[in-house]
């Protein structure tokens, strides 16, 4: 009889056909047997469905779940409430985990049951293939930037009890608010001191869509407004922090602002 845990995997998957194989290959390939993989085909408009059948004959632990066009969160959204795991591990379509990221993560949160989330070391590949340099570093540092891949574990309940990811910031950085409402200043986040996750880098893909198309003011104030008590308990009255800096401006005359580009 298993005690594992299960864990669940969900994989959103718009328009990710051509890497979704490669993601699934590194879900079969784990060392801990104990998962389920949903696979939600947010209306895509390719042959993920072809893609992704083999899949299902070969492993029944793999379902393939397709719902209309949402987003992302949304397709997250959609999988918490399918999923039957103890813990979930949000995985895009065209990134990959080594074979022992849900070992380790079922590790670490055994060995200390108060830690909320658990995530690892990363790096990028595609078109960059250099260290995915994040370190949470407290709270009130992830206010301001944020420290914690999409791609961490952490239980289901508990994301449920926040009411999942925020499907109304179609900007981005719902990772990031997630982040911001699942944990506060008590919260244990644990990085396994491991390269575990790779987050695939491609010539144009929606992330990087959001800088070059000098979205990143309206997504962070979205983000800004979705969660303004949490900012305003950590650093106070934006006025306060403006007056200061036009007050160091006007004394030392060191800090310019240029709107950006």
């Amino acid at each position: 009889m298993n005690t594992q845990p299960l864990v669940s995997i969900i994989i959103p998957s718009y328009r990710q056909a051509a890497y979704i194989a490669e993601t699934l290959d590194s879900v079969l390939a784990q060392t801990y047997a104990s998962w389920e993989a949903l696979i939600i085909d947010d209306g895509s408009p390719d042959n993920t469905d072809e893609i992704v059948a083999p899949y299902l004959e070969r492993d029944s632990r793999i379902k393939y779940l397709k719902k209309a066009n949402g987003g992302v969160s949304a397709a997250r959204n959609y999988g918490l409430h399918h999923a039957q795991g103890e813990y979930i591990l949000p995985l895009d379509a065209d990134d990959v985990i080594a074979p022992r990221y849900l070992e380790l993560a079922v590790k670490a949160f055994e060995e200390v049951p108060e830690r909320r989330l658990i995530y690892c070391y990363a790096r990028f590949f595609g078109a960059r293939t250099d260290e995915f340099k994040v370190r949470y570093k407290g709270y009130r540092r992830m206010l301001l930037d944020n420290s914690i891949f999409c791609s961490a574990v952490y239980r289901r309940s508990d994301a449920l009890a926040i009411g999942g990811y925020d499907e109304t910031l179609h900007l981005g950085f719902e990772d990031w608010d997630f982040n911001i409402r699942f944990l506060d200043e008590e919260s244990l986040v644990y990085q396994i001191p491991e390269e575990l996750f790779f987050y695939r880098i491609k010539p144009s893909s929606r992330n990087a869509d959001i800088f070059t198309e000098n979205r990143v003011d309206m997504a962070e104030n979205a983000l800004f407004e979705r969660n303004r008590e949490k900012y305003y308990k950590a650093y106070g009255s934006i006025i306060y922090h403006m007056r200061r800096v036009e007050h160091r401006r006007r004394k030392w005359g060191w800090l310019s602002f240029k709107k950006r580009k």
